[in-house]
């Protein structure tokens, strides 16, 4: 928090919340106490309820008063356009409500966001004062409360999208947005032209309480989830950089893959990722790769492995493994990568393996299996 630029309510408040934390109670944040577990499900139980309620609250204060007091509150007019001759049908009054009560709804899901995330924080001790890292960890738990990326990575010379031209880029990002309008738009289509007849508007605009019920949830899932990998990745990324080291820490091939490992972690998650940052930070300085900005890799790294010596091979497999893991979830393109490294005999894990140790991590039950193997 220390930067020149002034931080916003919703960091401050975040940044507030989430220093109340105090010393941890657990031997280790590795792995998920019982009673860290039990918990972390009722303060998950208790988040995913509020954040329903309110997208459901949200569809009933939004669409009940517009079909009771339409006409006289919310007027609809007739809006000329010139070019077209077109007549469209507008409700201003109705669209400033609306923003009403969608900026409210963000500013009560943005609190009990921040306020879930750092329950579970305090749940588990994490971040302690004692940590050499304990900016950076609080750093990224405001992060993942106010749902921000954290583009660290770019300053180590490392790039998610790599290989996307902007367009692509622009569509990739474009497609994961807007999920909620768009669900409960198809929706109400089909229940419409199912039902239509038979239904009054008013029925048809409220069907979509579940939808947004069930989004506002999702994200808050999500949320909890992503709290949970970089609480417990810190000291899970530590054991795994020193037994490397301690593996092929003398070894100078090894240590010349380490930043195209890295990139071929990026580039397989298409994101960025705090724990992907702290990995790649802890695996530089551990084998003394000196961080540039204007990082070049090298683009047939697959290619060249399948000729590579067995250890360096191993060595490059066991860190995209991890790296990929260690954000807890394992994608249907992720698994293709995979199966295809498999085939060329450059990873030598299963894609059940790999997807067991991604469970066993969400799960905060470690990594022990993946590191020692």
């Amino acid at each position: 928090m220390s930067n020149g630029r002034r931080k916003s309510f919703w960091e401050r408040f975040a940044y507030k919340e989430l220093s109340k934390i105090g010393p941890s109670t657990s031997d280790s944040i590795e792995r998920l106490s019982a009673d860290e577990l039990s918990s972390i499900r009722k303060i998950r139980r208790s988040a995913l309820l509020q954040a329903s309620f309110a997208g459901a609250t949200g569809v009933l204060l939004l669409y009940i008063p517009y079909h009771v007091l339409t006409g006289s509150v919310f007027p609809k007019r007739e809006l000329f356009v010139p070019f077209g001759e077109l007549k469209l049908t507008v409700e201003y009054e109705f669209y400033a409500y609306s923003l009403l009560l969608v900026l409210i709804e963000i500013w009560f899901l943005n609190y009990l966001n921040v306020k879930t995330v750092a329950k579970i924080a305090r749940a588990c001790g994490f971040p302690e004062e004692i940590d050499d890292d304990y900016e950076n960890n609080l750093s990224a738990l405001i992060a993942v409360g106010l749902e921000k990326k954290h583009k660290q990575l770019q300053s180590i010379g490392i790039n998610p999208y790599l290989g996307l031209s902007k367009w692509k880029l622009l569509a990739y990002q474009v497609a994961i947005r807007f999920k909620a309008a768009l669900t409960n738009y198809v929706f109400k289509l089909v229940i419409s032209r199912l039902l239509g007849r038979y239904l009054l508007r008013v029925y048809i605009d409220l069907i979509g309480i579940p939808v947004y019920a069930f989004w506002n949830a999702y994200a808050t899932h999500r949320i909890i989830k992503e709290a949970l990998v970089r609480i417990m990745a810190p000291p899970i990324i530590k054991k795994f950089a020193d037994s490397l080291f301690e593996s092929y820490g003398q070894n100078e091939q090894v240590r010349s893959i380490i930043y195209d490992s890295l990139q071929s972690i990026s580039e397989s998650k298409r994101s960025y990722h705090y724990n992907h940052f702290l990995l790649s930070i802890s695996l530089l300085n551990k084998f003394n790769v000196p961080v540039n900005e204007q990082q070049s890799f090298n683009p047939e790294i697959h290619r060249d492995l399948r000729t590579a010596d067995e250890v360096v091979r191993k060595s490059f497999s066991k860190i995209l493994v991890f790296g990929i893991v260690i954000d807890g979830k394992v994608s249907k393109r992720e698994i293709r990568l995979l199966e295809k490294m498999q085939s060329e005999n450059i990873v030598p894990y299963s894609t059940e393996e790999i997807k067991s140790w991604a469970a066993d991590f969400s799960e905060g039950k470690g990594l022990d299996s993946l590191i020692n193997n």
